[in-house]
């Protein structure tokens, strides 16, 4: 994975096992993943209301997926940015402390269960397809049972999603 050097803060990437040994002795993390594939607003809106559930002492921890499950889940046209351009504007942002690749979809789960957050921050929009049983891995409810974490629901900002997006890629 190549270095990414940002100029106004330093966001660490970290490949998963690397993670899960630095952070899983944390003790006030927030944990997210996603596509985030044409970043917005309303991906900036989230970043900013995960971060401020741990504060600034927190750390907020970002899992991307790779390119590989984003096709198999959302289509062969997709993701319309690579994954090193995902990662490499996701660590310029100042409330992201973390960015880490993952090459998994359902098993998600699995490396939040590793890195043992404290919060799991989820739009309100993903928590109900895990409530409708649209997500076919361990739920997030699982998760924050077993690790005794809290979720917290995060709106979705002004109905911004990238699919909005999506017909200047045609």
């Amino acid at each position: 994975m190549k270095k990414y050097h940002s100029f106004y803060r330093q966001t660490k990437v970290l490949e998963p096992m690397d993670a899960i040994k630095a952070l899983s002795h944390d003790n006030n993390l927030v944990f997210t993943s996603g596509v985030f594939d044409v970043l917005h607003l309303g991906h900036i809106h989230f970043f900013r209301e995960a971060k401020n559930i741990v504060g600034e002492k927190g750390k907020l921890v970002v899992a991307v997926h790779a390119d590989e499950i984003v096709r198999e889940k959302k289509g062969e046209d997709r993701p319309y940015m690579k994954l090193e351009e995902r990662i490499e504007l996701l660590s310029e942002l100042i409330c992201i402390d973390y960015v880490i690749p993952w090459d998994g979809w359902e098993d998600i789960s699995d490396l939040a269960l590793s890195i043992q957050p404290h919060y799991l921050a989820v739009t309100q929009k993903s928590f109900e397809h895990t409530r409708r049983g649209k997500w076919q891995g361990k739920t997030w409810q699982y998760v924050a049972e077993e690790l005794g974490a809290v979720i917290k629901e995060i709106p979705v900002f002004r109905n911004y999603a990238s699919s909005r997006y999506s017909h200047l890629f045609d």
